[in-house]
C-alpha cells in the first residue's frame, strides 16, 4: 500500500536529496535507499531492480567502475533483509521459534545491522574522499525540503508501525494492519497520494497472491521439515556437525556458516531460514549456544547466500544492470559486506551485540565494534585521513576482525580497537606532510 500511494518514489527522493551533493554521493544513495527498500519487500532480487536502475548507473557517471557500483547496490539491498524492522518477514517467523515478542527480535538485530551498513557507508566515504569522487550534479537531484515534506506522510506508517510493534506490544498482525489502515487513510486525505478505487483493489489483490506464495513456499517447508524429523535426517545433520567439529564451536560455526550460504543459495530466505533451524539448529542447542545468537546465525548466513559465489543472486541482477563481470562484481561485494560474515560469530560469542548483558558489556561491544569497523574500513581501502601503507593495512584488518572477538573476554579490549583507530588518525594528521608520513603511505 505504501508503494501504491508514492512511498518508493518519496523514499528515493529523500535519499537522493540527502545523500546525492556528498563525496561519492550516488554510492550513499544506494545504500540509504536500498536498506530503506529492502527493509520493506524482503527480496535482496527485487530490491537490486527497483533502486539499482537508478542509482547504478549515477556512481558510475561520478567515477565508479562498474563491478564497485553494482556490488555497493547488492551489498546494500541484500543487507536490507537484515534490518529491522521488517527484517524480511524472517524475524517473524524466528519470534515464533524462540517464544518470544517480536519486539525482541528486532531490537536484537539492530546493532549487527547497524555495523554492517555502518562499514559498507563507511568503506564508500573513504574511497570516495581517497579518489577525490564529487557528489551528483545538484541540477539533477530533487530539493530537499521538499523531498523532506513528501517523506512526512511516509513516516507516519512507520512509526505507527514501530510504536504499535515496541511500545504497545501489538502482534505483528496488528501492527501491519494498523500501519496499512493509516497509508490508506492518509492517501485519501492528501490530493498527491490519492489514487483510483481501482488501484487500491489491484493492490489488495497483488498482496493476497504474495500472501498465497508465502502460504505455499512455508506449507512445502513444513513438509521437507517433517520429511527431516520422520527419517531423522535432521537430528543425523546435527549429530555429524558436532562430530567433525569435535565439540569446538569454532569450528562448528564454521561448518554451520558454510552449510547455510550453501543451502540457501538461490531458495527465498524465508524457507532458508526455516529449513536450516530444523537442519542446523540442534547442533546449536546441543553445545549451549545461546538461542537468539543460533537463530540470528543462520538467519545472517542464509541471508549472505544471496551475495556468495557461485549462486549470488542479487550480485548477478547488479551485475546485468551495471554491464559488470558477475564474478568480479561479487569479490566486490564480498570486501564491502565483509563485517556480515565476521559479526555472526561475535554475537554467538559475545551476546552483547545482541543487547543481551550488563550495560557495560553492551556498551563495550558497541564502541569495540564502531571502531573495528573503523580499522577494517581504513584496512580494505587502504585510507583513513591519508593512504595507508599496505604492510599497515593488512595490520589493522587483522586487528579489527580480533577486536570483535576480545571484546567479549573483557569489556575493557573494547578500548584496543579505539586506541588504536585514534592513534593511526592522529599519526596520519601529525605526519601528512613531512617525509615521516611515507610510513603510513603516501
Amino acid at each position: 500500500m505504501l508503494f501504491l500511494v508514492g512511498g518508493g518514489d518519496a523514499i528515493s527522493d529523500f535519499a537522493f536529496a540527502l545523500m546525492g551533493r556528498r563525496k561519492g554521493g550516488p554510492a550513499k544513495v544506494a545504500i540509504m535507499s536500498s536498506a530503506l527498500f529492502g527493509s520493506l519487500s524482503g527480496s535482496a532480487s527485487a530490491n537490486v531492480a527497483t533502486t539499482g536502475m537508478l542509482t547504478i548507473p549515477m556512481m558510475r557517471k561520478v567515477g565508479y567502475s562498474p563491478e564497485r557500483a553494482g556490488a555497493v547496490e547488492a551489498v546494500a539491498s541484500t543487507g536490507g533483509l537484515v534490518l529491522p524492522p521488517v527484517m524480511a518477514a524472517t524475524g517473524f517467523l524466528m519470534a515464533e521459534f524462540l517464544a518470544v515478542p517480536y519486539a525482541t527480535v528486532a531490537i536484537a538485530a539492530a546493532v549487527p545491522a547497524l555495523l554492517f551498513y555502518f562499514c559498507v557507508y563507511l568503506q564508500v566515504h573513504l574511497e570516495a574522499v581517497k579518489a577525490s569522487m564529487e557528489g551528483a550534479d545538484a541540477t539533477e537531484l530533487p530539493d530537499l525540503r521538499d523531498a523532506g515534506r513528501r517523506m512526512i506522510p511516509v513516516a507516519v506508517p512507520f512509526a505507527i508501525l514501530l510504536w504499535t510493534l515496541f511500545g504497545w506490544n501489538w502482534n505483528p498482525a496488528a501492527s501491519a494492519f494498523a500501519a496499512s489502515f493509516a497509508t490508506i487513510l492518509m492517501s485519501l486525505v492528501l490530493p498527491s497520494m490519492r489514487r483510483p478505487a481501482r488501484a487500491y483493489v489491484r493492490t489488495f489483490v497483488e498482496a493476497g497472491e504474495a500472501t498465497v506464495f508465502i502460504a505455499i513456499m512455508c506449507a512445502i517447508a513444513g513438509i521437507v521439515v517433517g520429511c527431516l524429523g520422520l527419517t531423522g535426517l535432521g537430528s543425523s545433520l546435527s549429530q555429524n556437525l558436532i562430530a567433525a567439529s569435535g565439540g569446538s564451536i569454532w569450528l562448528l560455526l564454521i561448518f554451520s556458516a558454510i552449510g547455510c550460504i550453501i543451502l540457501g543459495m538461490g531458495v527465498p530466505v524465508t524457507a532458508t531460514y526455516i529449513i536450516l533451524v530444523i537442519l542446523i539448529g540442534p547442533a546449536f542447542e546441543q553445545l549451549g549456544i545461546n538461542k537468539m545468537g543460533a537463530h540470528m546465525f543462520i538467519f545472517y548466513f542464509g541471508t549472505l547466500s544471496f551475495l556468495t559465489p557461485p549462486v549470488c543472486l542479487s550480485v548477478f541482477v547488479a551485475a546485468s544492470i551495471a554491464r559488470s563481470a558477475p564474478m568480479k562484481t561479487a569479490l566486490e561485494a564480498l570486501k564491502l559486506a565483509v563485517v556480515a560474515y565476521v559479526i555472526p560469530f561475535a554475537f554467538v560469542l559475545n551476546p552483547a551485540f545482541l543487547l543481551e548483558g550488563t550495560l557495560v558489556e553492551i556498551g563495550a561491544a558497541i564502541i569495540g565494534g564502531v571502531a573495528s569497523v573503523f580499522l577494517i574500513s581504513a584496512g580494505l581501502v587502504g585510507y583513513l585521513a591519508r593512504r595507508v601503507a599496505v604492510p599497515l593495512r593488512l595490520a589493522v584488518i587483522v586487528i579489527g576482525v580480533a577486536s570483535f572477538f576480545l571484546t567479549g573476554l573483557h569489556p575493557a579490549f573494547a578500548l584496543l580497537p579505539l586506541g588504536i583507530v585514534l592513534l593511526l588518525y592522529g599519526q596520519q594528521k601529525l605526519m601528512g606532510g613531512s617525509a615521516a608520513g611515507a610510513v603510513l603511505g603516501n
